[in-house]
């Protein structure tokens, strides 16, 4: 029955939980523009790789991402030189596996799992949705949904809105593009090389009726 099968899965992708106990270490080199080099581990010091990086310049509030690399690392080049913030967050897949869960199962539940929901959402509502999963789940969203998206995801939200208005973000792409697309084409490829696109890729190769007949489309080049 469709509300057993997605009784677990609306809590699990609504829970993607920021990391509070990453350290970040990072370096500011000087020049007409400046790069903000850093390494992401955890408690224990191993590096934790595909975490969402935001550097942000505390006198303009403009900022940057990125994602840490299969060796932790991260780069964000380009900046005008200032003091700036950095903070660390990981999604809902590396949230599970960093708390024990196989990378696998990690996948099901926050990615693969998705199209159950979205399907439902998309032919018959949110409303509907709720009702197809379990009480449980139902109830999940409603406890967590606020605590994901608060204040502070709709602030980011509007500042990011503001700078695609005011002309910001395509001066800023248009200036990634002039100097070579360094930032654009590593952050293409941190993502491509991430856990859960790796995990994902040889899960998929096992399930041949999702591509209908189709050959998957080869993106590494």
């Amino acid at each position: 029955m469709l509300r057993n099968r997605l009784q677990s899965v609306a809590v699990v992708c609504l829970l993607l939980f920021a990391f509070s106990a990453l350290l970040v270490s990072t370096s500011f080199a000087q020049d007409a523009t400046g790069t903000v080099l850093g390494t992401v581990v955890d408690p224990q010091g191993s590096v934790v790789p595909g975490v969402d990086i935001t550097v942000t310049n505390t006198a303009t509030g403009q900022k940057s991402t990125t994602k840490s690399g299969q060796d932790g690392s991260f780069r964000v080049l380009n900046l005008p030189i200032g003091n700036y913030t950095v903070t660390a967050a990981g999604a809902g897949f590396q949230t599970l596996v960093r708390a024990g869960y196989q990378p696998e199962i990690a996948y099901f539940e926050c990615l693969h799992e998705v199209k159950l929901i979205v399907d439902q959402i998309y032919e018959n509502g949110i409303s509907y949705m709720l009702y197809s999963v379990s009480d449980t789940a139902e109830y999940g969203a409603y406890y967590a949904g606020p605590k994901v998206i608060d204040a502070h995801v709709r602030q980011s939200m509007q500042e990011l809105l503001d700078r695609i208005q005011d002309g910001t973000f395509a001066k800023q792409w248009m200036a990634e593009n002039e100097s070579g697309r360094e930032h654009f084409l590593q952050m293409r490829a941190d993502s491509q090389n991430s856990q859960i696109e790796q995990v994902g890729k040889g899960l998929r190769a096992m399930m041949p009726w999702l591509h209908k007949g189709k050959t998957p489309v080869d993106i590494s080049a």
